[in-house]
């Protein structure tokens, strides 16, 4: 499993025979707990912030979904996607519940290949393995335009009031399904959160042979980070990362995919005492049929991008940024029929960038 932010992958569950064995564990000890925390003050709504929503998309089942894009997330490629609303909800929203811990809320989403009868075995199965919590009687409903099954559930871990719901649904032979959950202070907060991730799921498919290998050449959404002794930067994860020194260079990384004309360089050198502006002017030259040109912040620097096109139907675009007397410069390469496929992600990748 993929953790952001630090988490600790140890408290995470990984199947539903686990969270059986974890609730069952500290369900006593929970009974104890929720004595006292009955006797303590109501706590004060939960404040849960809510940044503009990014697109995770599984790379095998290729079910997507909306999430905010501040909210820290634990990944399982080809399984499932869990999205919290701050690290430290995390524990209490996964057995043992931790106390001392913020009530926030989270977003689960996953996928297996299944038809009707494998949804009804998953839906029994997480009955069983939750079997402590109260479920209210299912319901019939859509999950993005297909039928679904939804569950709603309550348990009580001894610190409050975990409340949730679980749809699943149908699609081209797999089942997809979505969960909500959160506490009784944290609901209102991250209900814009529910409403985005719902309205936006795309149910896990197959993929025709031509779409297949299309998607396949794009570049992924979901970034690892890449470090050196120079500067950190998120890259897709479908790509491979190469460290290195170009010449006349203190340091170079190269990103590349499957296609050879989709890539990003970064590469740091001296700046013999110019400021970026002056650094840019006296390079725009190097960069054929340039486009156009715009201040843009890098790392909290000023900076500068210019617009270009080396070779017919490669598009390319080239940063330049001065801190500590040095030249951070990043070169983003795509092949243009396919530019919804690659600049977003470069420019998340961009955005990401930090100096040491």
């Amino acid at each position: 499993m993929n953790f952001e932010n630090g988490s600790r992958a140890s408290i995470l569950i990984t199947s539903h025979s686990i969270i059986a064995m974890s609730v069952n564990k500290y369900f006593l000890a929970l009974i104890c707990v929720a004595f006292i925390a009955g006797c303590s003050k109501k706590e004060e709504p939960v404040k849960i912030e809510i940044a503009a929503p990014e697109t995770y998309k599984d790379n095998a089942l290729h079910f997507e979904v909306q999430y905010p894009g501040n909210w820290p997330k634990a990944l399982e490629p080809g399984q499932r996607a869990i999205f919290y609303s701050s690290k430290e909800a995390q524990y209490r929203l996964t057995p043992p519940f931790s106390d001392g811990m913020e009530k926030g809320a989270k977003i689960e989403v996953g996928a297996a290949r299944g038809d009707a009868a494998a949804i009804t075995k998953a839906i029994s199965d997480f009955k069983a393995d939750y079997n402590i919590a109260k479920f209210q009687p299912d319901e019939s409903t859509t999950l993005a335009g297909a039928p679904a099954t939804k569950l709603t559930y309550s348990l009580e871990t001894g610190i409050g009031t975990l409340h949730a719901t679980r749809t699943y649904a149908l699609s081209d032979s797999f089942y997809t399904y979505i969960e909500c959950a959160w506490f009784d202070e944290s609901q209102a907060a991250a209900q814009p959160a529910f409403d985005q991730a719902m309205s936006s799921l795309k149910l896990a498919h197959t993929l025709s042979a031509a779409a297949a290998e299309a998607q396949s050449q794009e570049a992924s959404s979901n970034l690892e980070k890449f470090d050196n002794e120079s500067f950190s930067i998120e890259y897709p994860d479908n790509f491979s990362a190469h460290n290195g020194k170009g010449a006349g260079m203190m340091a170079t990384a190269t990103f590349r995919g499957d296609r050879n004309d989709c890539d990003l360089q970064v590469d740091v050198f001296d700046a013999k005492g110019l400021t970026v502006d002056k650094v840019f002017d006296q390079n725009k030259s190097k960069y054929p049929n340039a486009g156009s040109s715009s201040d843009v912040q890098m790392d909290g620097n000023a900076g500068k991008y210019l617009n270009y096109s080396p070779v017919k139907d490669v598009s390319s675009r080239v940063y330049f940024t001065v801190k500590n007397g040095k030249v951070y410069r990043i070169i983003m390469n795509w092949y243009k029929p396919m530019q919804e496929g690659f600049l977003p992600v470069f420019e998340k990748c961009v955005a990401s960038f930090k100096i040491k």
